[in-house]
């Protein structure tokens, strides 16, 4: 009898605890998503993180320590809040790294940082325009990896794509050109491994670092090679669409060539013929599955 009110005891603690760190981990992604507050992140991170903590000595029975998830939560959420506040990242970096030094610890189970706090963090960067920081944070997770690869997150074609897209956002398309051929090569010497896969949206970010500094023809360039890839590499998920055009026709937009306008008209009607092309195959396949 008393075997089974201690197991009892045991699953609601157990129960208790899981509900409290799931609604706080909502909480988090809540807070830091919020545009009502300018400093949502921080009001994330005392409220819910450090609340965890002083629960967990105040009640240390109901094991309410916060957990990697509840650290990648508030990753998370200082990073979505770097629009109104230009030092989220180096926040989120903060709290990315005490959640590392735990873990090394040994003081929390669990890996470290996730995937989705990694690229939080890169992309909270990008709107910093600190596309070179951006990278460092790529080198920080091979390095952790290397070291401990069974905690540590491996860098995947997500990450460089956050990371091509920061040195979008920064000005500087030779450097993300730089990292879009480096990620060719990690699919190329990584067995093709999709892991590594570039993908629609890594064109899209390059034909953007093209366009934010008004090069054109380096654009179309990227669209042309998008358009070869596709036939070439048939197996992966690389699509021309409304935003790899709308990139080269803003390329065209900004740039002081005297035939700009016209190379933009043409393109617009260029693009034209081909979304529609696009919708109609679309609507064919459709039909197919129907059939």
């Amino acid at each position: 009898m008393c075997s089974q009110e201690c197991s009892d005891a045991s699953r609601g603690r157990k129960c208790g605890r899981d509900i409290m760190k799931a609604t706080s981990l909502w909480l988090l992604q809540q807070l830091g998503t919020s545009s009502d507050y300018p400093d949502s992140g921080e009001k994330a991170e005392e409220a819910l993180l450090r609340e965890m903590a002083l629960a967990q000595k105040t009640h240390p029975e109901l094991d309410l320590e916060p957990d990697p998830s509840c650290y990648n939560g508030v990753v998370r959420a200082l990073a979505s809040s770097s629009s109104t506040d230009p030092q989220s990242a180096v926040k989120a970096a903060r709290v990315m790294d005490e959640l590392w030094q735990k873990c090394l610890a040994d003081e929390i189970p669990g890996g470290g940082p996730d995937l989705f706090a990694y690229c939080s963090l890169i992309h909270a960067l990008g709107r910093n325009e600190d596309g070179r920081r951006a990278e460092a944070v790529l080198k920080e997770m091979w390095a952790r990896h290397k070291e401990y690869p069974e905690m540590a997150t491996k860098p995947s074609t997500r990450i460089y794509n956050a990371v091509i897209d920061a040195y979008a956002k920064s000005k500087d398309p030779e450097n993300a050109t730089r990292i879009f051929e480096r990620l060719w090569s990690m699919y190329a010497t990584g067995g093709r491994a999709l892991r590594f896969a570039p993908n629609t949206f890594s064109y899209n970010a390059l034909i953007d670092a093209w366009s934010k500094s008004a090069r054109p023809e380096k654009a179309e360039a990227v669209l042309r090679e998008m358009y070869k890839c596709q036939k070439t590499h048939p197996n992966l998920d690389i699509e021309p669409d409304r935003a790899s055009f709308v990139g080269v026709i803003n390329a065209w937009a900004k740039s002081n060539d005297p035939h700009a306008a016209d190379n933009a008209r043409r393109f617009v009607r260029t693009a034209e013929q081909r979304l529609m092309g696009m919708g109609n195959e679309q609507n064919n396949d459709d039909r197919k599955h129907q059939d």
